[in-house]
């Protein structure tokens, strides 16, 4: 194309330079929008707010963020995200684990066990059965394998 743009040569690069120049700015423009997964799909779900999947993965975001709420002991911020996920996704179980290290900080035993089982039994991960069973020990409940 250049051989053939002849005398056209010097506007076609000057175009090229505004489409880059152009092309830099959007860019620029949009990186905010694509910080961290909350951000993209609280973008994402306002765009098609009746897209299945984008809403779960906004709800699997709120999730990971008050996860971190909930290690810097602020159970009293995540706890409402966590209750909120469990009910609309109840086959969340990082959700229902959220709930019951959130319980067990703020001692209540019972809801804690009941969600790590909830948890234990969505996961069949191994640290998590391995955190309900030290609950269940730690309130001198038997051991107990999870049923499905």
């Amino acid at each position: 194309g250049w051989h053939l743009a002849g005398k056209n040569r010097i506007p076609l690069l000057c175009a090229g330079g505004l489409l880059a120049v152009v092309f830099a700015v959007l860019v620029v423009s949009q990186v905010g929008q694509w910080k961290d997964d909350l951000t993209v799909f609280t973008i994402a779900h306002a765009l098609a707010p009746h897209n299945a999947p984008v809403a779960q993965n906004l709800a699997d975001a709120h999730v990971q963020s008050a996860l971190l709420l909930a290690d810097d002991g602020r159970c009293d911020e995540a706890m409402p995200v966590f209750e909120q996920v469990s009910h609309e996704y109840p086959q969340d179980w990082y959700a229902w684990a959220g709930l019951g290290i959130c319980f067990v900080q703020v001692n209540n035993l019972t809801k804690a066990e009941e969600s790590l089982h909830r948890a234990a039994e969505l996961s069949h991960d191994s640290r998590v059965m391995q955190q309900w069973q030290e609950l269940r020990a730690n309130m001198g409940l038997p051991n107990s394998v999870p049923r499905d």
